[in-house]
């Protein structure tokens, strides 16, 4: 089964009939020769099918906007950490996606910048000459909510980078809402991929309910915003804070170092299983 990703209930629409709508404004086309359209797919459910179709002689990247953000924002955090989602982070140059069938397809998630400083994530659809591809999104209301505001934003590669990658806590709170569902994110938050990275044109949307916070290399800074935290507790007197974030920062600063220096910090961290005693959650 696949989870199918989903759109925030926050994105809803109020239906209006009538009404001036005073100077309006079309999308800018930013992608030429590519096309999206979707349809409904389950509507009882509120499922519905994209379907993109590469008109051109050559391989293109693309990512949807749509509904007021890109198609793999805000949720990311969820498929990422449940394979029966099948998300993963691409991580090399993009290839034309592969046709598994509409209910099994899911592209891979990318990091999108336009000036190397600021980032979100979307879904990369990497399109060979002539190919049209589907897949599926739920969370639509028949009536009160459907795709608005499409529009393909053109992907140019540009590396792949060693991120720093973290998400709010308020993105998985709103999946659990909406879905009825008891689901996390991954974990440690944040967490350093191999990711790969795409500018889009400067004239691109660039809005997410749920923006990232994504930093150049390992999670270093993270994890000694951590021992700092440690310290301060131990300032403080306050044992056993400390010792539990102490069990943070070493989880932490384990997914910045080498396997062999890894293997030490697991013999430290079964000492501190046994001082903090079975009855304290830790993140070990």
């Amino acid at each position: 089964m696949q989870l199918i990703p989903s759109v925030p209930q926050q994105q809803q629409q109020q239906k209006v009939v009538g009404g001036v709508i005073g100077k309006y404004r079309k999308p800018n086309k930013l992608v030429e020769g590519v096309t999206v359209s979707w349809s409904w797919y389950d509507e009882n459910n509120g499922i519905v099918e994209w379907t993109f179709k590469n008109n051109t002689d050559n391989t293109v990247t693309v990512a949807l906007f749509r509904n007021g953000y890109y198609f793999g924002g805000a949720f990311w955090p969820v498929y990422l950490n449940y394979p029966d989602c099948r998300t993963q982070w691409l991580g090399a140059e993009p290839k034309p996606l592969e046709d598994e069938g509409v209910e099994d397809n899911s592209p891979p998630l990318a990091l999108i910048t336009k000036d190397g400083n600021h980032y979100l994530v979307a879904f990369a659809f990497t399109l060979g000459p002539g190919e049209e591809w589907s897949m599926l999104e739920g969370g639509f209301i028949p009536g009160q909510l459907v795709p608005s505001g499409i529009q393909l934003v053109p992907m140019k590669y540009v590396t792949v980078q060693r991120m720093c990658i973290g998400y709010p806590q308020q993105a998985v709170q709103a999946w659990d809402a909406q879905t009825g569902t008891n689901m996390t994110g991954y974990q440690p938050n944040p967490t350093a991929f191999d990711v790969t990275v795409f500018s889009v044109p400067q004239d691109a949307p660039f809005t997410d309910p749920f923006p990232p916070t994504v930093s150049q290399g390992d999670c270093k800074e993270r994890c000694n915003y951590l021992l700092a935290q440690v310290l301060a507790a131990l300032e403080g007197d306050n044992m056993k804070n400390a010792l539990q974030l102490l069990a943070m920062y070493l989880q932490c600063i384990s997914t910045v170092i080498t396997d062999e220096e890894a293997k030490e910090l697991s013999k430290i961290k079964e000492t501190l299983r046994g001082l903090l005693g079975g009855d304290l959650q830790l993140p070990l």
